[in-house]
This record gives C-alpha cells, sequence and structure tokens, in this order.
C-alpha cells in the first residue's frame, strides 16, 4: 500500500512541476481547482487515519519528536506552541 501512496505522490509532484496555471483557460482552472480540492481533502483523510496509529504505536518515538503531537507539527510544517 505505501509504495502505491508514493508513486501517487511522485506523480503529483510530477503534475506540479510542469503546472503553468497561467496558461490554464477559465474552464480546465475550475476543473483543477477542483480536483486539487479533492486531493486536499483525500490527503487530510489519510493523515486522520495514520495520526491515530502513528501515536497509539509509539512510532512517534522513533522520529526524535517529543510527543505525537510535536511529531504531527513537525510534518505538517506548523508550530507545535499553543498561539498567543
Amino acid at each position: 500500500m505505501f509504495a502505491m501512496v508514493r508513486q501517487v505522490l511522485k506523480r503529483l509532484e510530477r503534475v506540479l512541476a510542469q503546472l503553468d496555471a497561467k496558461r490554464l483557460g477559465r474552464e480546465a482552472s475550475v476543473q483543477m481547482f477542483q480536483c486539487f480540492a479533492k486531493i486536499e481533502k483525500l490527503g487530510a483523510a489519510g493523515k486522520a487515519l495514520c495520526a491515530h496509529q502513528v501515536s497509539e504505536s509509539g512510532a512517534w518515538f522513533d522520529t526524535g519528536q517529543r510527543s505525537p503531537a510535536h511529531f504531527v507539527a513537525s510534518v505538517a510544517g506548523h508550530s507545535s506552541s499553543p498561539s498567543m
């Protein structure tokens, strides 16, 4: 399963590397936006499904992070500090 997800990720990276949004027509820009919105939702769902297992299994500990929350924040590119 992981190999399949990595393959999808690599394909999406290639698509984005080649994407020139300024060259999209009106209809294509709407369609592409809708596709990327769905990709974003699917990615969030995948993260949610795996986050619990990362936490429960203790796998986050192997990453050198201080807690599951710190691991999630580091992968997502966010701070794990509370907002002020």
